[in-house]
């Protein structure tokens, strides 16, 4: 993705960086052009659009836990949260 975004708009630098979760200041005050996030913002002054959806995938090794029954979204969940799933 890099060197097309470098042949389409050289001189722009592209950074990607971990998701804040929330609002990024840095945007607000003009440091970066463009965010990406799986959030809408809440600032009524940073504006978005909705460029695609993803379909969630869970990756576990051989055996564990969350292998035993059909994974729901409550047990990925609770799994997420207690994080008491790795033996």
């Amino acid at each position: 993705m890099t060197p097309a975004v470098h042949r389409q708009a050289p001189g722009v630098r592209l950074r990607l960086s971990a998701e804040p979760g929330t609002d990024d200041a840095e945007l607000r005050r003009g440091e970066v052009d463009l965010g990406s996030s799986s959030t809408a913002p809440t600032l009524p002054d940073i504006r978005h659009r909705l460029v695609g959806k993803d379909r969630p995938v869970v990756a576990v090794r051989p055996g564990h836990p969350l292998t035993v029954d059909p994974l729901s979204l409550a047990r990925y969940a609770e799994a997420c949260a207690t994080r008491s799933m790795t033996p």
